[in-house]
Order: C-alpha cells, then structure tokens, then sequence
C-alpha cells in the first residue's frame, strides 16, 4: 500500500547480490572436454562447447523433455552460484552450517499463468533445489511492488492513481497487470516477448550477410547441431542487442553494431565487419512486422479491459528500454509511460522487496489476530495485506450476534427429556435444572464452539459474548471446554 512508510532496508544494496546488472543470461552452454554444463557464455568459452542451449523457460506442463532437462540444468547452476557469490561478493552465508538454507526462496512468473501453473512452477523448483519456495507472484505485480517501495521518485507519481497498468516486457513473454484501488483487476500474457528481436534480426542475417552465413556453417562444421548453432549466433546477437537499447546514450551513435559474431585464439570460426543496423533500418524494415504485432497486442488488451480513466502506465523489464516499446505504449494508452531506471532488475528487487513485506505482513498479523483491537489495526496497516480477507471475517464474527433461536415447545420437551436423563445419571434432581438456561448455555457454547474453534477456552471472548448467560457459562464450564460432554 502507498501509505506504508518506506523502511530504508528495503533500500539497501544488498538486494543487489550479483551486483547492479543482469549478470546471468538464461542459457547454457555444455564443455565439451569436461561434459558439464555452465552458465554465462562468452566467446572464449563457446570454442570448446559441444552443445548450447537457451529459450527453454516456461510453464512446466509445456515444457518438451528437453527444455525440462536444460531448464533444470538452468535453475541449479544459477542457484549454486547465487549461494557462492552471495559469499564472495558480500561475505554473506545464505546457508547454514548443515547447508540448510538461510533465507526465503520467492519465485515470480509471467502474470497470465494460473494458480496451477504457478503451483507447478514452484514444485519444479523444490525438487530441483530442495528449498521450500513460500510463493510465486506474478511478474508484473512484483514490478509493481518495487515501484511502490523501492523508487522514491516513481512512487511519489504514483500518489493519486487508482487505476495503473503495469507492462512487463520480458524476454519471453509480455505481461499486463491492470490494478484499480490496489486490487488486481487484471492479468493477461502474450508470448511475443523480446526473444523475437534477436530472432528475427539474426534470421535477416542469415539471409542477407555472408559472414553470418559463414559463421552458421563454421559451427555446424566443428560439430555442432543447427539448433545449437543457431542458438549460439543468436546469443551473441542478444548481448549485442541488449548493450545496445541499454545505453542511454544510444542516439549518439544510432546503430545497432554488430561488428563481430565470434573470433577468438583458436579461429574455431571467423567472422567480423558485419555493418550495424539503424534505428530507422531496425523499425521501419527489419522488425516492422514485430513491431506491428506489439502494437495489436497492447490495443487488444486496451479493448478487452477497462482502460478508461488510467492513472499511470509503468514499463518494466530490460525490453522497455527499446525504443519502439514507449512510443507504442504512449500510442496506444495515451499516456507517456513511467520507468525505473533500470527495467532489467524491477522484477528481481520487486521479488525481493514483496519478499520482505511478506515477511513483516506475517509478523504483525501472528502478534495482533488474538484481538479485536489488534485485527482492526491489522486491517488499517495492511488493507491489501496476505491476509486481510482473513482479518475481515473475524471482525465480522466480532460483530454477529451469537444468540440461536429459541426452540419450539417439542424441541423443548425432548431437550429436557435428554438433560433430565444425564443428570438422573449424575444424581441431579430435576427441580434443579432450569430448561432455558441449560438450553442456551450448551447452544450458546456449541454455536460458539462452531464459529470461532480458536476461541476455545478464552474466557475474555466468551465473557463479553454471552452477556447475562456468562455466569452459567462459567458455572457449565464443560460446555466450553468439553462440548464431548455437553
């Protein structure tokens, strides 16, 4: 929520831990001399591979067996090098002694899955680590989440909005999260994410330059598969590509320059001099169509969805740096979109930055839900906490009236044909038992019993609750605290 104060460990560097830039590419390339997979590809490197792979994440039950094995490949290297540079970089012990985990494992995945599909996604990931995962949240929630909480300046303009779009343009896919008075109104996924660039621009090469083409068959001699080798090629066209709507300073140089595809000591393959490409090149002609297919995508989901009186538009992910993809969203939404300034790393520090409130959302719920007083300042602090529904019905037992209806002459008789039987049991003369006390005593607790079983044995509740019957209440203290002998 907006109005929660900003707590400056949020802010703290140390979310950070593989230090300020995407460091970790999703792709593998396998040793051939050692047989073992690795992550981070560069050229030195990729001369002694024999296999590379990357696009391999995605919902699991879409996964092909191989795009199984790669990503698990993926999600264990990346892991066990989080862990080792959290030590290196930061002198920081995210496992115990005994190699226990000493931290809480949060996942985001693209806004558009469902609750199975997430549900999936995290035990894919247990199994992988064994690390228990406490939640997978949408992508662009966590991008939301991030610029509430960790960028002052972006916050302070979201202030007054009750309606935002947030617009994650991944690699993979691209995400829309609609939110209205900070409820999610919408989430929706398309799978023309920015993998397509580097695609289509290698695709162009292919066809159009021959030291790619050259390039393609110098692998495909060296014994690489074409889906490895074109995969290959098309990585060093995504660094290239990244690097270049990275800069900030790109129009002062506007080409996209890829000067190289790879050359290195053992001239496995060579293969320079191909001329850089334009903006103008790149959007009027090599990516129009894809381009075009963006701009359907945002006008879809804008006629689809109640986009009348939006706020603000956030963009999120490393694509929003291309150019095309602001001007689109202005285009189509009317308004100039907001960013961080680096769009690559929203959702990680968002992951993080929910990651902790989460926590500190458990900690006052577990330390004020034993009390009406404590629930309302839960449901005040928190109105769009984890467990506010939760908070809303207790309050609202708080509030009903607990007393049953009375029952009907026959009801009555059989009742105390029953009482009379126990206490005829117990030695209880009749004339000692007074039927309508004895009938909302044991009605009461069991209606009690019934509607708040955490509530047993409170007496505080109980007194305020049954009001004129709370003598006999204590007096039929079985009927609390043993209802198995009402």
């Amino acid at each position: 929520d907006l109005n929660i104060n900003y707590d400056q460990t949020i802010l703290s560097d140390n979310l950070n831990i593989c230090g300020n830039k995407k460091s970790i590419h999703s792709a593998i390339y396998k040793d051939h001399l050692l047989n073992q997979w690795h992550l981070n590809p560069d050229p030195t490197n990729l001369a002694n591979s024999s296999e590379f792979r990357m696009y391999f994440k995605g919902a699991i039950s879409r996964l092909t067996d191989d795009n199984r094995e790669h990503y698990s490949e993926f999600i264990s290297l990346t892991y066990n090098q989080i862990i080792r540079r959290a030590q290196e970089d930061n002198n920081y012990n995210l496992l115990t002694e005994d190699g226990q985990p000493n931290f809480k494992l949060y996942l985001a995945s693209p806004s558009g899955w469902s609750n199975q599909e997430r549900q999936e996604y995290k035990a894919f990931f247990e199994t992988i680590l064994h690390v228990p995962v406490v939640s997978v949240i949408p992508e662009s929630e966590a991008a939301l989440t991030y610029s509430k909480h960790s960028d002052r300046a972006l916050a302070n303009r979201l202030v007054g909005k009750s309606k935002i779009l947030i617009i994650d343009f991944g690699s993979s896919t691209i995400d829309f999260t609609l939110m209205c008075d900070g409820n999610v109104q919408k989430n929706a996924t398309v799978e023309y994410g920015a993998k397509y660039v580097e695609e289509i621009i290698f695709q162009y090469m292919l066809q159009n330059e021959n030291n790619a083409q050259n390039a393609f068959q110098s692998l495909l001699d060296n014994g690489l598969n074409e889906t490895s080798a074109s995969q290959e090629l098309v990585f060093i066209v995504r660094k290239e590509k990244e690097a270049y709507y990275g800069n900030r300073n790109r129009y002062m140089s506007p080409s996209l320059d890829i000067g190289y595809i790879i050359q290195d000591a053992t001239e496995r393959f060579t293969c320079d001099n191909i001329r850089g490409y334009s903006s103008e090149e790149l959007n009027n002609n090599i990516l129009a169509e894809y381009i075009n297919i963006i701009r359907n995508c945002f006008s879809n989901f804008k006629e689809d969805n109640d986009c009348a009186e939006l706020g603000a538009v956030i963009l999120t992910g490393g694509a929003s740096n291309m150019d095309f993809v602001q001007s689109l969203a202005k285009e189509v939404f009317g308004l100039k979109p907001m960013m961080a300034p680096n769009p690559s790393l929203n959702i990680s520090q968002g992951i993080a930055v929910y990651g902790y409130l989460n926590e500190k959302d458990d900690e006052y719920w577990n330390s004020h839900n034993n009390t009406k007083d404590g629930l309302i300042s839960y449901r005040d602090k928190y109105p769009h906490g984890k467990h506010t529904e939760e908070c809303k019905r207790q309050l609202q037992e708080y509030e009903r009236p607990i007393y049953p209806p009375k029952p009907d002459e026959e009801e009555k008789r059989e009742m105390y044909r029953k009482i009379k039987q126990k206490a005829d049991a117990k030695n209880v003369s009749g004339s000692d038992i007074r039927i309508s006390t004895v009938y909302e005593t044991d009605v009461i607790a069991r209606e009690m019993a019934q509607r708040h079983p955490n509530l047993l044995g409170r007496e505080d509740h109980f007194t305020c609750k049954i009001g004129k019957y709370q003598n006999v209440c204590k007096a039929e203290g079985k009927a609390i605290s043993n209802l198995g002998e009402t």
